[in-house]
């Protein structure tokens, strides 16, 4: 995540976060999980017909999408669970890649 490995950062609880994830790898998809749905709002072609909330987003090599969140009272921790090409979920155990801490109370 921009250089840091499993970067954490502090914000105060009811906070909007906006926040815009590539995948830059040539050939891995990442199949990012978020603790609750987020809000997509864009993506490689601009912005959405309508926003999409969903807890998981899948992105192909070179992707991109803007999200937003809502923070509450509890932690986000953003993970990547194991993903094939050829054939999807794959096994294996989720890979933290960054993660927020709320502060007080929203």
């Amino acid at each position: 995540m921009n250089g840091r490995v499993k970067p954490r950062t502090s914000l105060p609880s009811g906070s909007n976060v906006r926040a815009r994830l590539v995948n830059v790898s040539t050939a891995a998809y990442l199949d990012l999980r978020f603790p609750f749905p987020v809000r997509r709002i864009a993506g490689d072609q601009g912005l959405l017909a309508a926003p999409e909330d969903s807890a998981a987003l899948l992105l192909a090599p070179g992707d991109r999408a803007e999200v937003e969140l809502l923070l509450g009272e509890q932690d986000v921790v953003l993970t990547a669970a194991p993903y094939s090409a050829n054939g999807g979920a794959t096994i294996g155990e989720p890979e933290e890649l960054a993660s927020i801490v709320t502060l007080g109370s929203a």
